[in-house]
């Protein structure tokens, strides 16, 4: 019998047909929320900004303990909310700055036994008061993506990593703290999984990028290459361009490597918390495959069922 019984029969929900709450199984949302007004409209508002926006992350979501996953889907809404200010202003820097000030508040005001009335916040109020979350990993990520408003153009690799650090791996290590986790090993392999993602997050959205002017790719990489910047934001495929994401999708795998190095060193109930990793190396198979195109059509809205399958087999061999 399969040991992740539940998670297969998620499989098989309908999207357009489920119920609400349908899948926190076995949740008693009140009973989560504790003292906080977090309803259950709330974290089903989370998980239905996941599902749209971010259905990779979603389908991760589906092997997170139950007792926390409606916890996991406000964090990723957060980070879905965060991540979506930029494109919606259009380039008015002002204003993008003032909703990453709002958030800036309400993370502080969440802190303080105050969340704002909005579902996220309502949402994200219950895992700090439960789990007692770093505030420092919600405000690295909203200082991060602060930052990133001007769209300023990476120079170097290792600008990219500490971006993908300050994000993705900040998430990460939220998560990792709604499993009860305080690990150094897990916190390590967390760290190298978030690089990873970003990476391959970043590296996928060049063709975003370059229709609305702004590129990620390290200025010093497609000097050494001689690929312009005119050029990517131009959609131009070319050999050396090729090279350049060679470059940085092995980056992103060395990450994912020394990440599964660490398989070992850390508590199994870690796992579930790591399964983004798999997102990750399923991008960057099917970037080797389109031989480092990154503008390759074929990479844009594939299906993610080849992805179910794949997260359900490492769950399934407690692998990532």
């Amino acid at each position: 019998e399969c040991r992740h019984v539940e998670d297969c029969r998620l499989w098989c929900s309908c999207p357009g047909r489920m119920k609400p709450l349908a899948l926190f199984p076995g949740v008693h949302v009140r009973r989560l929320s504790g003292t906080t007004r977090a309803s259950a409209q709330d974290f089903q508002h989370c998980l239905q900004i996941v599902r749209r926006q971010d259905n990779e992350h979603f389908l991760c979501g589906l092997f997170v303990p139950k007792e926390v996953r409606p916890l996991y889907y406000a964090l990723r809404a957060f980070n879905v909310e965060l991540a979506s200010i930029k494109d919606s202003i259009r380039g008015n820097v002002g204003t993008g700055r003032l909703r990453m000030q709002w958030w800036r508040d309400s993370i502080t005001n969440i802190y303080q036994g105050q969340p704002p009335p909005m579902p996220v916040a309502q949402a994200l109020s219950v895992g700090v008061s439960k789990f007692k979350l770093t505030k420092r990993w919600f405000d690295r990520i909203i200082d991060a993506r602060d930052q990133d408003l001007e769209s300023a153009q990476p120079h170097e690799l290792s600008a990219l990593e500490e971006y993908a650090e300050s994000t993705a791996s900040s998430l990460m290590y939220l998560s990792l703290q709604l499993g009860g986790l305080s690990n150094l090993h897990a916190d390590h392999a967390a760290s190298h999984i978030g690089k990873a993602v970003g990476i391959a997050t970043l590296l996928r959205a060049t063709p975003h990028h370059s229709a609305h002017r702004a590129i990620y790719l390290p200025s010093s990489l497609l000097a050494k290459h001689r690929v312009s910047t005119e050029a990517v934001l131009r959609g131009q495929n070319s050999a050396a361009l090729h090279e350049v994401v060679f470059e940085l999708a092995s980056a992103a795998n060395a990450h994912l490597l020394k990440a599964r190095s660490l398989r070992t060193a850390f508590p199994e109930q870690a796992l579930p918390f790591m399964l983004p990793a798999v997102v990750a190396d399923r991008y960057l198979t099917q970037l080797q495959s389109c031989d480092f195109n990154v503008f390759d059509p074929q990479l844009q809205g594939r299906s993610n069922l080849p992805l179910q399958f794949r997260l359900l087999w490492h769950r399934w061999l407690n692998t990532y």
